[in-house]
C-alpha cells in the first residue's frame, strides 16, 4: 500500500468530498465520482486554498461509507500486536538488559565516560 490509506479528501464546490486515492494523478477536464457519489471536475481535486478546506463542509455520507468499510491491514499492525520490550528480552551483556558491558551494572565498562 502506498502513502495514502486509499482515499484522500478534498474540499470542492458543495463539501469535502473523500476520493480514490488514485484521483488525484487524473488531469484536469475530466470527471470523477466522490465515495458518495458526487460526480466533480478533477480540476477541482487541484490547487484548493486552506480557506476553502475551512469553508466546506464534510460530507457525512462520504465519511459514513468510509467509516463503515473494513479497516485494511496496516504495518504498523504488527507492533500493535508485539508484546511489549523488556529488560529481559535484550541480549545478555547489554547496558539495556540491567548490566553493564563489563559485566557488573553498578559500574561502568572500561573506557566508558562513567555518564548513565
Amino acid at each position: 500500500m502506498g502513502e495514502y490509506p486509499g482515499y484522500v479528501w478534498r474540499p470542492v464546490t458543495g463539501g469535502r468530498h473523500a476520493f480514490d486515492a488514485d484521483d488525484r494523478r487524473l488531469p484536469r477536464g475530466r470527471t470523477t465520482t466522490a465515495f458518495c457519489g458526487a460526480d466533480v471536475d478533477t480540476a477541482e481535486l487541484h490547487d484548493r486554498t486552506e480557506t476553502d478546506w475551512i469553508r466546506e463542509p464534510t460530507c457525512a455520507q462520504c465519511w459514513r461509507i468510509l467509516a463503515d468499510r473494513p479497516r485494511e491491514p496496516h504495518w504498523t499492525d504488527a507492533l500493535l500486536r508485539s508484546p511489549p520490550l523488556n529488560g529481559n528480552d535484550l541480549p545478555r551483556g547489554t547496558r539495556e538488559g540491567g548490566r553493564a558491558a563489563g559485566g557488573r551494572a553498578d559500574r561502568p565498562p572500561t573506557g566508558h565516560s562513567g555518564c548513565r
